[in-house]
């Protein structure tokens, strides 16, 4: 019977201990951001020379322009559809707002910057149902020249 309850006192500990990991490891992600990173992602989402991209695992892609007057551009469906928005992010609250054309507005908070600032992630879609983890890519045409019809 003592074997049955030093085994209920293991038990009980380790799942104790596996809970308390997985509240350290949500205290370390949400450490992810630095103020530093805070402080500079307006610039590195509106660096020259760069657009981002955006996937999710249901073959949506997006790349997105990111403009130092608040403007944005988004172009979906494999460049068919040119979109324009306004953006703007809270450093206070660390919140990414986008209201695209023609669609509901976005609000999204800041998760994570990789070191190098070229992944970043949101806890929503930052356009539609695209995903919410945007990659810098170097651009290398006019892709994002407005198209005129």
């Amino acid at each position: 019977m003592k074997n049955i309850q030093y085994f209920a006192i293991l038990l009980t500990t380790m799942v104790a201990l596996g809970c308390n990991s997985s509240t350290s490891n949500k205290e370390q992600t949400q450490r992810e951001v630095t103020q530093e990173q805070i402080d500079t992602l307006e610039s590195q989402l509106t660096a020259e020379g760069y657009f981002w991209q955006s996937k999710n695992s249901r073959a949506c892609n997006v790349e997105i322009l990111f403009r130092k007057d608040g403007s944005a551009t988004v172009l979906a469906e494999n460049n068919q559809t040119y979109i324009k928005g306004n953006w703007t992010f809270n450093k206070t609250t660390n919140k990414l707002q986008i209201a695209w054309e023609g669609s509901d507005q976005v609000l999204t908070e800041l998760t994570s910057i990789n070191a190098e600032g070229t992944e970043i992630s949101f806890t929503k879609d930052v356009y539609f149902v695209c995903g919410n983890n945007l990659k810098r890519l170097n651009l290398l045409d006019k892709r994002f020249d407005e198209k005129v019809e």
